[in-house]
């Protein structure tokens, strides 16, 4: 065994073979207070510290840490090694070019801290507003003086032009003679050229991506979205702790209005064009054989640069065409398009282009995400992976070997390994990681070796060198978990909850270190819940919240329900049209299997979560009796006050569905509400806005339930003020303790 965990994994395996890690050390183990939970200087440390190994900007040998390089065959010292690059790469010269362009000193190491690499030995950097190119050895030229807002800066892969949006207009700008170009000029608050509204960058391009604009490998054509958020209703978040001395006194409120459709509402309609900086020309790209409301909802070039590929969905994400566009035309050619057989069509992944100008595909077709190989013009040549096997990313592909690596599962979903599968589909796929866990790979240039970061319930975090086979060569030294042995740490235990129509479903105890099983326990549930978003992992748990709870007599729970499972798009198509309903019965099935042990009290089950776990929470106390004890954090409590593009990919419209609304709100069930329920919100949250909370609990009040709420002030969707965090975890501490703990 390794020299760095066998230490921890002696003591892990002697706990395991009599119960949960800890047990027998429970009679001597330290106390876990509530204050070691709240953190500061008397946290606990139950994960330690892997090594930061990487491979060498060479591709070849390894740095541990960020040392010298290590031959990965022999583990000595490299006869020689290339340093990783800066990312902005200026050299220390460049300060004497920004002097002399009139920059003063310490502007001018202001610029240099941020530069970010442009192409062709070019940097530029943002200074306040404005925006500074320079070539390695040469002037630096100021490419802005106007002090105007500027989102989403980009340069050209050749260096040869900047972008940006500025005032809603997409604004090119070439470095060399420093003209601008704006591709229009009636960009505002309600048209976007270039930059995401928010609902596009929440739901579709990723949460914190605003960036509408793409350039093309040799910088000649740039991609962008023109969005028309005119029919898009405003929402008006209010801040009630006005903050911003600027803004008058703090006894005013500030609005802060934003453009938020929700379910049924309008969408903001989209555009997309090529604009040739060179030219000065923009191409709109004919979308007129799609829907009016259609989405775009990933756009890119092939390898050549000469072709647009785009994909498109309709509204409520029943279907999804791979496209081509002509640059010079506009002219669209649907090469795939993939039909929902399972509720709805996921965005997918964009080509990755082979030097034939074919590509792999990544498609959930058949219900289960596989590899597909496809033509250039989207016929199919093969499929290169099959059941059990389910695929979650490319991690490489090598056409000179013949080989993909890719991540994914063999059948046991709270798992993630390594394969690999021969390209020409001469050789099935070979799974090449090897004991059960989570396992996150790293290939070295020929693919003769990977680093594995590895963990597993019983083994934390650790880094290993494995050969092109999965051998493991070597685990890099780190520091253990400080704390597991002297506070009685305990794993949890993965299981199987046999659901009441047999369907199986991953779950995880942890079971109280010092455990009478004459006693029956109350139960603690951590949930998500959401779709395609499982919470059991076989990976190392290092919450010191967890493990408070169980050194105070609590059994937790984690429960993968169906549509949550990790198992593939047949399975997450189980909460169609019907959020909540069947997550909930999965949830049932759980606490009903736990609790036929002797140990476990059925009278005593509570559950948490927040966001989409918020939902189920409350929809669990207003729709079930099984539960005691709710605390939900900033959840929907009816789908209809959610935005339009999450929820009608799973409940279709409103105006569609209105069975299923109604069957999923937890304000139209609030009469029915069972055990105590504790509702937390923050205030200023853009995301699932407090209105939700506000209606749930004027429903409860007119119903004449008892309940209990905290609103966090400022606070977005999640509590990031150290203090309101701990506010919050000492309230939910004190009511487990007058509701479980009685």
């Amino acid at each position: 065994m390794p020299p760095r965990s066998c230490i921890l994994a002696l003591c892990l395996v002697s706990c395991l073979a009599s119960g949960p890690c800890g047990q027998q050390a429970a009679a001597g183990a330290k106390a876990i207070t509530l204050e070691h939970v709240l953190g500061g200087s008397t946290s606990l440390d139950f994960r330690g510290r892997a090594p930061r190994v990487r491979w060498d900007a060479d591709g070849v040998n390894l740095r541990v840490d960020g040392g010298e390089p290590i031959d990965p065959g022999t583990g000595a010292k490299a006869a020689s090694g290339t340093e990783a690059p800066v990312t902005a790469a200026p050299h220390a010269d460049d300060l004497a070019a920004l002097v002399a362009s009139g920059v003063d000193q310490a502007e001018a190491r202001l610029l240099l801290r941020r530069a970010r690499p442009a192409g062709a030995g070019a940097s530029y950097a943002q200074r306040g507003e404005d925006l500074w190119f320079w070539k390695r050895g040469g002037p630096a030229r100021r490419l802005t003086d106007d002090g105007v807002s500027k989102r989403i800066v980009q340069a050209s892969p050749t260096g040869r032009h900047m972008s940006f949006v500025r005032g809603g207009n997409l604004v090119l700008i070439d470095t060399a003679s420093g003209e601008e170009w704006s591709v229009a000029d009636d960009g505002s608050g309600d048209v976007l050229y270039g930059v995401l509204d928010w609902v596009y960058q929440e739901e579709v391009y990723g949460r914190g991506d605003y960036r509408a604009h793409w350039w093309n490998g040799d910088g000649s054509a740039v991609a962008f979205l023109r969005l028309d958020q005119a029919k898009v209703k405003d929402f008006v978040v209010i801040d009630f702790i006005v903050r911003d001395k600027s803004l008058d006194e703090e006894r005013h409120v500030r609005p802060m209005p934003m453009k938020y459709p929700k379910a049924g509402d309008d969408n903001p309609t989209v555009k997309l064009g090529v604009a040739r900086p060179a030219e000065r020309r923009v191409q709109w790209v004919d979308l007129t054989r799609f829907p009016g409301d259609a989405l775009v909802v990933h756009v890119g070039f092939t390898p050549s640069g000469d072709r647009l590929v785009f994909q498109v969905q309709d509204r409520v994400q029943t279907w999804l065409e791979l496209c081509y566009a002509d640059l010079a035309s506009g002219a669209v050619t649907t090469i795939l398009r993939a039909s929902a057989a399972h509720g709805w069509v996921n965005r997918l992944d964009q080509p990755h282009w082979l030097t034939d100008g074919s590509f792999l595909w990544l498609t959930e077709r058949t219900g289960k995400k596989t590899i597909e190989h496809r033509e250039a013009d989207g016929g199919l040549r093969r499929v290169l992976t099959a059941a059990p096997v389910v695929v979650s990313d490319l991690v490489r592909v090598d056409e000179e070997q013949n080989r993909v690596w890719f991540s994914g599962h063999d059948g046991r979903a709270v798992d993630r390994h390594l394969f690999t599968v021969a390209l020409d589909g001469s050789a099935p796929a070979r799974r090449l990681t090897r004991e059960s866990g989570t396992h996150s790979a790293s290939l070295d240039a020929a693919g003769t070796f990977f680093l594995d970061t590895f963990s597993s319930v019983t083994v934390p975090t650790q880094v290993r060198l494995c050969d092109g086979d999965g051998k493991v060569l070597r685990t890099f030294e780190g520091t253990p978990p400080r704390d597991l042995a002297a506070y009685g740490y305990v794993a949890p235990e993965l299981f199987t909850v046999t659901c009441r129509d047999g369907c199986e479903l991953d779950a995880s105890l942890v079971k109280p270190s010092a455990m009478d099983p004459s006693v029956k326990h109350p139960i603690w549930i951590e949930t998500y819940s959401g779709p395609d978003a499982p919470s059991v992992r076989n990976a190392w748990s290092a919450s010191t919240w967890t493990q408070f709870l169980q050194r105070q007599g609590i059994v937790v729970l984690q429960v993968n329900v169906r549509s949550a499972s990790g198992k593939g798009q047949d399975a997450t198509a189980a909460c169609y049209e019907r959020l909540g309903v069947q997550e909930l019965m999965d949830l049932e099935d759980a606490v009903a299997q736990v609790c036929a042990n002797p140990w476990a009290d059925g009278e005593r089950v509570g559950l948490t979560g927040w966001s989409f776990g918020g939902t189920m929470t409350a929809f669990a106390l207003t729709h079930s009796r099984a539960f005691a004890l709710g605390i939900a954090g900033a959840g929907v409590y009816d789908w209809r006050l959610y935005d339009t593009i999450y929820t009608e990919r799973y409940m279709n419209t409103p105006q569609a569905n209105p069975a299923g609304y109604a069957q999923s709100s937890v304000i139209g069930a609030a009469k029915d509400l069972h055990g105590h329920l504790l509702l937390l919100h923050g205030t200023d949250d853009d995301n699932v806005h407090l209105q939700n909370t506000m209606q749930l609990a004027y429903a409860l009040q007119r119903a004449g339930k008892d309940f209990a709420m905290m609103l966090y002030p400022t606070a977005m969707h999640g509590v990031r003020d150290p203090s309101q965090g701990r506010h919050m975890r000492r309230l939910m501490w004190k009511t487990i303790e007058a509701h479980l703990l009685r």
